[in-house]
């Protein structure tokens, strides 16, 4: 850019100098008269001088004519530098804003990982606050999932209901209202994390199926039995279901386990592989 602008300043002085030439030449044609009154008394003088000057002036008209076609011509020159010069500008400012947009783009990443990965923290958290006593020692973690799982299996073959979403639903009741377990509030921060990975991963991020796993293939065989049957019930009261046959959060599922087989009809076959 500098260079085009120096190139357009030496052409400008060039425009400028021609112009004066001819503005002087026009300046001594227009006082021609007086010129030739002061110092041509002799009127044969006079005469030739006057034969000299309408050649000259004849002479003076075609060089004024062609000065304007040159000055057009530089004219014409400069406007191009010009237009090379404005676009040479909005190239450079559409690259700058192009840096702007991916700088936008990676701060927005970075918040939303941040955010994300702060809720795992929470997560893990609270997976770890998860105990209960056997057989006078403390467990954590699988064993009280497997656990509720067995607990769950036996409460919902108790159930005298008829229809199976209704059975699946009393049975939970049963299983988040004990104490014994406390793992309600587990299930709710599994959907919190999955529904703003959903709602809140920037569109110019394609890895929302690589936080998706991410907390996926850390969950065990009875978190997600337990998770199968807890997006059916009513007892989540949340949308659970749409997200998990959304993205496949139950690839891992370990079918043997479910109560019956036929269990599995209950979600959509999305549900149970990624795409």
């Amino acid at each position: 850019m500098e260079i085009i602008e120096k190139t357009s300043s030496k052409k400008s002085i060039k425009v400028i100098f021609i112009l004066a030439i001819f503005i002087a030449v026009f300046i001594f044609w227009l006082f021609s008269p007086i010129i030739i009154d002061n110092f041509f008394y002799n009127r044969r003088q006079r005469i030739t001088f006057n034969d000299i000057f309408n050649g000259m002036n004849a002479l003076f008209s075609g060089l004024a004519f062609a000065g304007i076609i040159v000055a057009i011509i530089l004219q014409n020159e400069e406007l191009k530098l010009q237009r090379e010069e404005l676009k040479s500008t909005r190239d450079e400012l559409k690259g700058q804003k192009e840096q702007l947009e991916k700088h936008n783009a990676l701060l927005d990443i970075q918040k939303f990982e941040n955010t994300c990965f702060q809720m795992i923290k929470l997560y893990h958290e609270i997976l770890q606050s998860i105990e209960m006593v056997a057989g006078g020692q403390i467990r954590r973690g699988t064993y009280v999932f497997n656990e509720a799982s067995n607990e769950f299996d036996r409460l919902l073959k108790e159930q005298k209901a008829n229809e199976l979403l209704h059975k699946i639903n009393k049975a939970l009741i049963h299983l988040f209202e004990n104490p014994k377990y406390n793992i309600n509030y587990y299930y709710k921060t599994l959907y919190n994390i999955m529904y703003f990975i959903d709602i809140e991963c920037p569109k110019n991020n394609k890895n929302k199926y690589f936080y998706i796993n991410f907390i996926i293939e850390q969950l065990t065989g009875p978190e997600l039995l337990l998770l199968f049957y807890y997006a059916l019930s009513t007892h989540s009261n949340i949308n659970f279901k749409s997200l998990i046959e959304k993205y496949g959060l139950l690839k891992d599922m370990p079918f043997v386990r479910l109560i019956d087989q036929a269990h599995k009809d209950l979600y959509a076959p999305s549900a149970f592989s990624q795409q």
